[in-house]
């Protein structure tokens, strides 16, 4: 096992790749990697959990945690965005601490508000890489800072139910110490 590369996108925290995987061997890397399959279906080993990933479904690998990907569908298409979380670090005194989850088991799960949002924010981000319209790299830094207050807001670990993290800094500093605690015990 040995930690795989992330190369960013010149001035950008990105990389955005298209593709079709058939197989990746197991590692990790020092970035959020965020897998939205397009088309067909893949599974996702992190960890010591395996998730089946469908179409429409995203799936969240965490900074530092060990992944591999198989698929058998030779027709699969996967978004992956891999986010710098020294650029959320910015932001987010303890954002290498963050873990997301995502329920990839539940399709219903998959549909509701949060993860649509999350799969607009994607194609946003998307779009903004590809056609690099004027001042797109200000764009981009400011669709993935939304971005992840979404996260922060609607996949974090600790999520509390309807507090809104980007308008309360009290909550979000409480936040940064429990989360911290945490970690370090």
């Amino acid at each position: 096992m040995r930690e795989k590369h992330v190369d960013y996108l010149k001035d950008l925290p990105i990389n955005i790749r298209l593709g079709n995987i058939k197989e990746c061997p197991i590692g990790w890397q020092d970035s959020i990697a965020i897998f939205f399959v397009l088309r067909g279906s893949i599974r996702l080993g992190i960890e010591t959990g395996v998730y089946p990933i469908g179409e429409r479904q995203i799936e969240i690998v965490n900074t530092n945690e060990s992944y591999w990907i198989k698929s058998d569908d030779g027709d699969n298409l996967v978004l992956i965005i891999n986010i710098d979380p020294n650029f959320f670090a910015r932001y987010y005194n303890d954002a290498k601490e963050v873990f997301f989850y995502t329920d990839s088991s539940n399709q219903e799960v998959q549909e509701s508000q949060e993860y649509q949002v999350l799969r607009q924010q994607l194609s946003i981000l998307l779009f903004e890489v590809i056609y690099k319209i004027d001042d797109y790299e200000d764009m981009v830094k400011e669709n993935l800072l939304e971005m992840m207050y979404h996260l922060l807001n609607n996949f974090h670990y600790l999520y509390y139910e309807g507090e809104n993290l980007e308008e309360d800094e009290v909550q979000l500093e409480r936040y940064h110490r429990i989360v911290k605690y945490l970690s370090n015990n």
